[in-house]
C-alpha cells in the first residue's frame, strides 16, 4: 500500500478542525462578554460603596437631607444611567430619627461589551448615636 494521506483525507481533517475552532471561538466570545459584565458590576458596587461611605461620614441630619438625591453615574462610567440615594427613617416606634436605612442604587445600561443591564443596590443602616 501507499503511505501518507490523500488530499481528500487532509481536506476532511481541515474541515473538522475548522468546525472545532468555531466552537472554541464562540466560547471565548461568551466568556469575554461575561467577564465584561462582571467587571462592570464590580465597578458599580464599588461606586455604591464609596457613596455609602461618604453618607456615613456625614452628620446624621446632613445624611438624612440626601434622601432622593440623584447620582450622576455617567461621571463614574459613561454607560451608566443615573443612580439614586434613598435615606429613610428606620427608627423604632417612639424614638424618631434615631436610626436610618441608607440605599444607594446604580443602574447600568447595556454597553458595547457588556450586553446586559446591571442593577446594583447597596443597603446599610446607621444610628444617630
Amino acid at each position: 500500500g501507499q503511505r501518507g494521506f490523500s488530499l481528500l483525507e487532509v481536506l476532511i481533517a481541515m474541515v473538522v478542525l475548522a468546525i472545532a475552532m468555531l466552537g472554541v471561538m464562540g466560547l471565548l466570545l461568551a466568556t469575554q462578554q461575561h467577564n465584561a459584565s462582571t467587571s462592570e458590576a464590580t465597578l458599580a458596587f464599588k461606586a455604591c460603596q464609596e457613596v455609602t461611605e461618604q453618607l456615613r461620614a456625614m452628620s446624621y441630619d446632613s445624611m438624612l437631607a440626601q434622601n432622593g438625591t440623584a447620582l450622576v453615574a455617567k461621571k463614574i462610567h459613561p454607560t451608566w444611567s443615573v443612580g439614586q440615594i434613598e435615606v429613610t427613617d428606620d427608627s423604632p416606634a417612639g424614638e424618631p430619627d434615631t436610626k436610618a436605612e441608607i440605599k444607594v442604587r446604580i443602574k447600568t445600561e447595556p454597553g458595547q461589551v457588556s450586553k446586559s443591564a446591571i442593577n446594583v443596590e447597596l443597603v446599610t443602616k446607621r444610628s444617630r448615636r
